[in-house]
């Protein structure tokens, strides 16, 4: 539970400017009169509910966020990979000076990691659901891809360089 609570404060606001970015229905984005965004709360709820009414244990739930988690910054090592080719101006102005060949270490260890995560993720998990997991990852890579090529994602710069 503490891990479900502390993900509605984590996914609150990616969700919400993913909606205002038009990756979802602008509905998403819809706050109550405290600011919560209350529909992409309850769909995290639901997110969080499901593996509990399929009655999945306590073991199967973590090994599989361990295996989204794990595809997920696999997928962020690789951007972070290309800061310095595709924001050159960014790594100029950085706050912590470190070598391109230390950066490039670190990342790749970090590679790696997640890559063995993955790994063990998918060997404590049933073919059904890990299939299942990679599945629903290609479906939403495919749909993000439809997206990106579409009109009707305007993402906004979420980056600082000073």
């Amino acid at each position: 539970s503490t891990t479900i609570n502390s993900g509605f404060a984590i996914l609150s606001n990616p969700i919400r400017q993913a909606a205002k970015d038009g990756w979802f229905p602008k509905a998403i984005a819809k706050t109550n009169k405290n600011g919560a965004p209350y529909i992409a709360y309850a769909i995290a709820y639901v997110v969080g509910i499901l593996p509990i009414l399929l009655g999945l244990s306590i073991r199967v739930i973590t090994n599989n966020i361990v295996l989204i988690v794990s595809i997920n910054e696999f997928i962020v090592f690789l951007a972070i990979s290309q800061l310095p080719k595709k924001i050159p101006e960014a790594w100029e102005k950085r706050y912590y000076r470190i070598s391109k060949p230390v950066f490039y270490v670190g990342v790749g260890f970090a590679i790696a990691l997640r890559v063995l995560f993955i790994v063990l993720s998918l060997r404590n998990l049933t073919p059904i659901l890990a299939g299942f997991t990679i599945t629903l990852f290609v479906v939403f890579f495919m749909y993000a891809t439809w997206m990106s090529r579409s009109e009707r994602v305007d993402v906004k710069v979420s980056y600082e360089l000073e």
